[in-house]
């Protein structure tokens, strides 16, 4: 016997089946090898591992899901978008006094400032330029004319509050309002919200009095592009309009509510 043969031999020796030799026909180990051999394979019995892999799968797919719905609802509970605003105009409406700051910029790029301390229709207003003009019951002063002026009360500004709620009420008629999420406003945690006009609402903004919308700029309601008012605790605190070349000059114009509700009084000049 070579080496070759040798190493067959040892081989040979190693398998169970080859020392014990084939089992006698019709024994119970060979009818066990026959049904064996005659059984069908399940083809899925050997991937359950692939079946597992596919479950696990599923499972972090819905979770992924159920996230993503998480993230996106960043509403969390607040209330509808129109609902909110309408109740923070008529809140608004409710303090008689506040302070403003307001920014007017143009297309030309000039920007201008005006801060008011206003008490009901009572106002006290400085302009960036070192203008002023105090306003107190009827009679008007200004800085180019320090003689009071009696002024008819069609021509005097509504309270601020009153018209800030005028704007709003009269902008969320078949509008649309986004809820953009919480951002800094006036120096307070606040909502911003975009008013996306339909034309009811300019219709209804058309029809206010000049002296309901002249601190916004409003006298030509279809020039306006955007409207985003900000809300904290139910009270506006800002207001942004943004105006297309029909407006007539005036690109934007930014207004932050402040002090609401202070300890102010407005006097005439000394």
């Amino acid at each position: 016997m070579n080496d070759h043969d040798a190493l067959l031999a040892d081989l040979a020796a190693l398998d169970p089946a080859h020392a014990e030799g084939p089992p006698p026909p019709g024994s119970p180990r060979d009818r066990q090898i026959l049904e064996t051999a005659m059984t069908p394979t399940d083809p899925t019995a050997r991937r359950p591992r692939r079946a597992l892999a596919l479950v696990a799968g599923g499972i972090a797919a819905t979770v992924l899901a159920i996230g993503l719905v998480l993230a996106l609802d960043s509403t969390g509970d607040r209330p509808d978008p129109a609902a909110a605003l309408a109740t923070a105009a008529d809140e608004t409406a409710r303090i008689d006094s506040l302070r403003v700051h307001g920014t007017y910029r143009d297309a030309d790029g000039t920007a201008r400032t005006l801060d008011a301390d206003v008490v009901g229709r009572d106002a006290r207003l400085r302009t960036g330029d070192g203008g002023w003009t105090i306003v107190v019951g009827d009679q008007v002063w200004s800085a180019e004319d320090p003689e009071p002026v009696t002024v008819p009360d069609e021509e005097r500004n509504v309270a601020f509050p009153d018209a800030s709620r005028a704007v709003i009420r009269a902008a969320l008629r078949g509008a649309t309002v986004v809820d953009l999420g919480e951002e800094r406003a006036a120096g307070v945690d606040a909502v911003h919200y975009r008013i996306e006009l339909g034309t009811p609402g300019v219709d209804a903004l058309r029809e206010l009095a000049p002296n309901q919308v002249a601190m916004f700029e409003l006298e030509n309601p279809d020039a306006v592009r955007s409207l985003d008012v900000w809300v904290a605790d139910d009270l506006i605190r800002r207001v942004d309009l943004r105006f297309g070349p029909e407006a007539g000059g005036t690109e934007s114009v930014s207004l932050e509510y402040r002090d609401l509700g202070a300890d102010l009084a407005i006097r005439p000049p000394s």
